[in-house]
């Protein structure tokens, strides 16, 4: 096992210590989707996001009739990378302009009450029975799937640098229950990315750019995605706990919000990735948002259906 691991685990180790007294109870039943709500809303609610709320989209804003902006992700998602690659990504102000992503920038500025759960970024969704047997090998793929389509969008978006991902699985303790890890790291010290070998082992974990995801043993709950989450509906593992943690090199050289929302290209289905706001370079917050494969979704009231 390389060092990737045991160094981001002590970051997300020290986080999950840190809030180990909050407990989150999950909706574990059916869902009918709720017309009056935003998809990322539809999608967040049960995985214990109640606390979000939609909010009215800026005057002059195109929104679907779900409330997603942005929602013919196909050719946003093409467009991302077409941006990416010509320069714009990463560290350029101007990449939420030729994006849209300005747009969304002022939602939630003050709607938004930040909770311990709704600051952190997370994954959850559903694995087919048919691509694991046990609650045990779903958890483990979803946090390789997770990790995989990470790899691939920064082996794009990072064509000079050095992509690394590895894995490890944590036994239950008595301060924390078991986990998962995957971890998808960026060597390349010319943007401050430094690797986890040699003498760079000992480098502080700011000179890392490395994302994880800890995806937690729980309750084994089998059940059919909602109809609306897409795909083909089949019995399927529910992974509702997972938490995703970052760091982002020196001088904050990676923006994994960027990074995340990039990845919806390479998602599997029935995963969904919410992302909590982060400050943007000049202060600001992005709004929060559900990532799902070719889909953006923001916290966006839909808008009123004539009949």
């Amino acid at each position: 096992m390389s060092k990737t691991i045991p160094l981001i685990v002590c970051a997300a180790m020290s986080a999950l210590l840190a809030g180990c007294a909050t407990s989150v109870s999950y909706d574990d039943g059916q869902r009918v989707y709720n017309e009056k709500l935003s998809r990322a809303k539809n999608l967040a609610d049960p995985f214990g996001y109640k606390d979000l709320r939609d909010v009215k989209a800026p005057d002059g804003m195109s929104i679907t009739s779900d409330g997603s902006l942005l929602l013919d992700t196909a050719g946003w998602a093409a467009n991302f990378h077409a941006a990416a690659g010509s320069g714009l990504l990463p560290g350029t102000s101007n990449w939420g302009s030729a994006l849209g992503w300005g747009l969304g920038i002022s939602l939630l500025s003050s709607a938004f009450a930040p909770t311990p759960i709704t600051e952190k970024d997370a994954a959850f969704g559903y694995v087919p029975l048919s691509k694991a047997s046990t609650l045990i090998e779903a958890r483990n793929l979803f946090a390789k799937q997770w990790t995989e389509a990470m790899a691939s969008t920064l082996r794009e978006l990072y064509p000079n640098a050095e992509i690394e991902t590895d894995y490890a699985d944590y036994k239950k303790t008595m301060l924390v229950g078991a986990f998962y890890v995957g971890a998808v790291s960026i060597k390349d010290e010319s943007i401050g990315c430094f690797g986890y070998k040699g003498e760079d082992a000992k480098r502080p974990r700011e000179d890392h750019c490395t994302a994880s995801i800890a995806v937690f043993t729980q309750k084994e709950v089998l059940t059919t995605p909602p109809s609306y989450f897409g795909g083909n509906s089949e019995q399927s593992y529910r992974v509702a706990s997972s938490s995703i943690y970052t760091s982002s090199g020196q001088k904050n050289a990676v923006d994994w919000t960027k990074v995340m929302a990039a990845s919806v290209k390479y998602l599997p289905g029935h995963t969904v990735v919410y992302v909590a706001p982060h400050k943007t370079e000049d202060g600001k917050k992005t709004p929060p948002v559900v990532l799902e494969k070719d889909r953006i979704n923001f916290f966006v009231k839909p808008t009123v259906q004539n009949k």
